[in-house]
């Protein structure tokens, strides 16, 4: 039973690839010529630079966090010591000691202990 699926899917694949092959044609020389020609004349089209756009990540919450904390404190007793060493790592023993532009990164840090 198998072997006939497997057959059939091979003839499938074949039918494709020769349908492709039928399908794809070569390009006239003339028309190489003329694209090439096209290319000379044209002029070079200006680069355009975009500048770079500041993406502001969204406000942390700190209530959100202090949250967060608890979960990650709830799920294993040992994050309670990780997560003040993090909180120390900005300078500070509770979060809101944190810089409110840090928080971010603090809370990726915190993802981290999961």
């Amino acid at each position: 039973m198998i072997e006939k699926k497997i057959t059939d899917l091979t003839n499938a694949i074949e039918r494709l690839i020769v349908t492709l092959d039928k399908s794809q044609t070569t390009p006239d020389v003339n028309d190489s010529e003329k694209s090439e020609s096209h290319k000379t004349d044209a002029e070079p089209k200006p680069i355009v630079v975009i500048p770079a756009v500041e993406i502001n990540a969204p406000s942390v919450n700190i209530n959100a966090l202090q949250s967060r904390c608890l979960e990650l404190t709830r799920i294993d007793r040992n994050n309670n010591g990780k997560i003040r060493a993090i909180i120390a790592s900005y300078g500070g023993t509770v979060l809101k000691d944190v810089p409110a532009d840090k928080l971010g990164e603090l809370a990726a840090k915190l993802e981290e202990l999961v």
